[in-house]
C-alpha cells in the first residue's frame, strides 16, 4: 500500500514497485488508508509519506500498530523529511526503513526487495 497525498508521488512509487510484479493499493490520506486497512487484511508492506494534510505518516503508523493483523508488517517511510528525531521516533514505532524523496528508483526497488526477502524468510521460519 502506498499512502501519499501526492498523485505524482503515488504514481512514481507504483511504477517503480509494480515493475517487480507487485500489486499496489493506494490511498491519498490517512483516513482513506485506515478504511482500506480495515477492509483488507492482507497488505504486506506500507509505503508512507510523512507529510499529509489531515494526519501525518507517523500518526498512521501508530494507528496501524493498534490493528492486530498489522502489528508487525513492514513500513517504509518515503518522505522529503530527513530529521533524525523523526527517524528515531519512527523506529520506535516500528518503521522498517526510511527513504528520502526525491528517491532513486533503483534504491527504492532494492529497499522494497530486501523487505520482501525478509518477509519470505520470516514466513519460512514460522
Amino acid at each position: 500500500m502506498v499512502i501519499d497525498d501526492s498523485l505524482f508521488a503515488r504514481t512514481e512509487v507504483k511504477e517503480t514497485v509494480t515493475a517487480e510484479n507487485r500489486e499496489i493499493v493506494e490511498a491519498s490520506c490517512v483516513p482513506d488508508a485506515l478504511d482500506i486497512v480495515h477492509e483488507q487484511k492482507d497488505i504486506s508492506l506500507f509505503i508512507v509519506d510523512y507529510y499529509m494534510p489531515d494526519q501525518n505518516g507517523l500518526q498512521f503508523v501508530e494507528k496501524l500498530r493498534e490493528i492486530a493483523e498489522y502489528k508487525e508488517n513492514p513500513i517504509l517511510m518515503l518522505t522529503t523529511e530527513s530529521d533524525d528525531s523523526l527517524k528515531t521516533k519512527a523506529k520506535s514505532l516500528g518503521v522498517t526503513a526510511w527513504v528520502t524523496k526525491p528517491f532513486d528508483a533503483e534504491q527504492l526497488k532494492n529497499v522494497v526487495n530486501l523487505i520482501f526477502e525478509s518477509i519470505i524468510k520470516n514466513k519460512a521460519a514460522s
